[in-house]
This record gives C-alpha cells, structure tokens and sequence, in this order.
C-alpha cells in the first residue's frame, strides 16, 4: 500500500510540474506577441492640424548663406511649408528682418550661427539685415 502511495504521489507530481512547465511556456509565448490595441483618435476642430508632408507634398530645407555681407542667393523661390535656414559665416554679426511684418525677426546672429524659418503661406517675402542697409534679399514662397 506504501510502494502504491509513493507511484501515485510521484505520477501526480510529474503531471504537476508538466502542467506548471506547460503554462509558463504558454505564457512566455502569449507576452511575446504584440499588444493589442484599439486607438481611436478624435479630433474636435480639423482646421487645427497643421500640414503634414502628405497634404503639401514633399517638404524640403534650403540654405542661405550670410557672407561678405550679403545674403547667398539673393532671392529664393521655396514652395510652401519649406523651411529656410541661414548660416552666418560673415566675421560681422547680422540679422534677418522683414521689410514689412514679422515673419522674418531674427536675434543678431553672430558668426557661425543660424536662424531658421518654415513658410507655411504663399507669397513675397523681402528682408534686410538691421545692422548694414545694403544688405536686401528675398524669399518667394510659391
């Protein structure tokens, strides 16, 4: 009756362990599989989102360098939602100003530093540097 116990309780013992080795294994796999998720975005007002790449087209970055004073081109046509980026690499310091308006206010950009603007509307933008008169370009955003 003994030796019958000890089968028993060894058999139920290894069912056991398979079972627990069974389960880990089992739950190992499941947390490798990626989450389930279910992402509802709702947006109250759509005019608030700002362009994408998709609604402008391809974006692209252009560079304007400040040099013997003077804006490197002088003028630029871009297209809309373009980004500008200029580069002082004069040994006098220089700004970036609109004519008229304020889209275009940088600080004054000393040498090696850059100002960068994104034109998110069509049109002509003309701009001088505060510091030197005879310093005009422009920006043409198509």
């Amino acid at each position: 009756m003994l030796m019958n116990f000890k089968h028993i309780f060894l058999c139920a013992m290894l069912v056991l362990t398979l079972l627990v080795v069974f389960g880990c294994t089992q739950t190992q796999t499941q947390n490798n599989a990626p989450p389930q998720t279910n992402l509802e975005v709702v947006v109250e007002n759509p005019s608030q989102i700002p362009p994408t790449d998709a609604t402008l087209g391809e974006t692209q970055t252009h560079l304007i360098r400040i040099d013997n004073f003077s804006f490197n081109p002088a003028e630029l046509t871009i297209k809309q939602g373009d980004k500008v980026i200029w580069n002082n690499t004069d040994v006098a310091q220089h700004t970036v100003t609109s004519d008229s308006g304020s889209e275009l206010n940088s600080e004054t950009l000393p040498k090696s530093i850059t100002y960068e603007h994104t034109f998110n509307s069509v049109g002509t933008y003309p701009y001088h540097c505060k510091f030197h008169a005879g310093m005009k370009a422009k920006i043409i955003v198509e």
